[in-house]
């Protein structure tokens, strides 16, 4: 009897920020994961060829899926913009509520709001679309 192996990929058509990359916050900075090995979260290329090289023993029997995880360019921004955040449920919050993000832009400092310009507008933009 031959083994068939199925994997199903679901596509999303639209980019959403309610669902952002996976993310976490590192000191003041939000990093992005690169990759999900078989579920697994990689955070840096070391730990994805280490789970990649990990799942491989084992490919004889199920296959090594590895994903490609991609922020959109709206949570990329807000996570670069000089935005100070609280605590990374804060930086959810910003990603998702329209009206803490416009607050968050507002209690900016000046200087860091001159300093990002181009990324505040951007974002001022996209968050208007919503």
């Amino acid at each position: 009897m031959k083994q068939v192996y199925v994997v199903v990929i679901l596509v999303s058509c639209f980019a959403s920020s309610s669902f952002p990359a996976d993310s976490r916050l590192v000191g003041d900075k939000i990093e992005f994961a690169i990759a999900r090995v078989n579920g697994v979260t990689c955070w840096t290329n070391a730990e994805k060829t280490k789970a990649q090289d990990d799942f491989s023993a084992f490919a004889a029997t199920s296959p090594v899926i590895t994903t490609v995880l991609t922020p959109s360019a709206f949570v990329t921004s807000i996570a670069s913009s000089g935005i100070q955040f609280e605590n990374y449920s804060d930086f959810i919050q910003s990603v998702n509520d329209k009206n803490h993000l416009e607050d968050k832009i507002d209690n900016m400092k000046p200087s860091e709001s001159r300093k990002n310009k181009t990324t505040v507008d951007f974002i001022k933009m996209e968050n208007a679309k919503r």
